[in-house]
């Protein structure tokens, strides 16, 4: 395991590569002061917004068992960790066949930034990351996402690059270069979620894993993390109230859809 390169914003220009991740420690800091951001502040102003939840099943992320709620509800599961309603909707899914869904977790998906009711998409300003070069509005994707301690949409990759920007509690981040994709328990070669835990200290499931090479850091609020494109990933919350926003560029014109 090794550390992701990181540089402060004043020389995020000169470390920043394309191909490689990166984080820029307090990128962000401007968007902190112009906006609350917490979970609280969404949802009294966008409780009423429907976002795509992913249930966690038997330590796994099964795409397949996604549904929509309101923002609301899935704050109050957050706040309660009452998921009886949701465990309920999962049971009739496809995905869940065979499954034990008695102790599923379920994570918010990502959020269009357009959908929620308030004025936080002027505090989005990009000019604080490093520039990209010439990326057209129409190719640029904003979204926003909740989550609470432990909370993770699983391993997976993207087919376009950008970056998370963290702007309440904390996440652990996980990168693995695309090369390791052998270690990572693909249904198929094209695969874009991982059926792997990387939190798994045992890697009884999935002993290929071990073989694998990965980088690690703590993303503290404020912070930008530039992920490149089909890059593996997992950010895992490790605060009861983190909320972050992903700036994704669209590669070529061509965006994969991750599900």
């Amino acid at each position: 395991m090794g550390a992701i390169a990181e540089c402060d914003r004043d020389d995020a220009s000169a470390w920043f590569e394309p191909t490689t991740p990166l984080i820029v420690r307090g990128a962000a800091a401007s968007w902190l002061a112009a906006t609350p951001w917490t979970r609280d502040w969404f949802v009294e102003s966008s409780g009423d917004a429907t976002i795509k939840i992913r249930a966690f099943l038997e330590g796994e992320t099964v795409p397949a068992c996604g549904f929509d709620a309101t923002l609301r509800s899935y704050a109050e599961y957050l706040d309660t960790g009452d998921g009886a309603a949701f465990r309920d909707r999962v049971a009739g899914l496809t995905g869940a066949v065979g499954r034990d869904v008695s102790t599923a977790v379920f994570n918010c998906g990502s959020i269009p930034i357009d959908d929620l009711d308030t004025s936080c998409a002027a505090d989005v300003d990009l000019a604080v990351l490093p520039d990209l070069g010439t990326v057209r509005a129409e190719d640029t994707i904003v979204h926003y996402w909740i989550g609470t301690s432990g909370s993770s949409i699983g391993l997976h990759r993207d087919g376009y690059f950008g970056w998370l920007v963290q702007l309440s509690g904390r996440k652990l981040a996980t990168l693995l270069a695309p090369d390791q994709r052998r270690w990572l328990s693909l249904p198929t070669w094209n695969s874009i979620y991982s059926p792997v835990d990387v939190h798994d200290e045992t890697m009884s499931r999935h002993p290929r894993f071990r073989h694998a090479t990965w980088s690690r850091a703590t993303l503290e609020p404020g912070d930008a993390l530039y992920i490149p494109c089909w890059w593996f990933h997992e950010l895992r919350s490790l605060d009861d109230d983190t909320t972050s926003i992903n700036v994704w560029y669209r590669n070529d014109g061509v965006v994969i859809d991750a599900g």
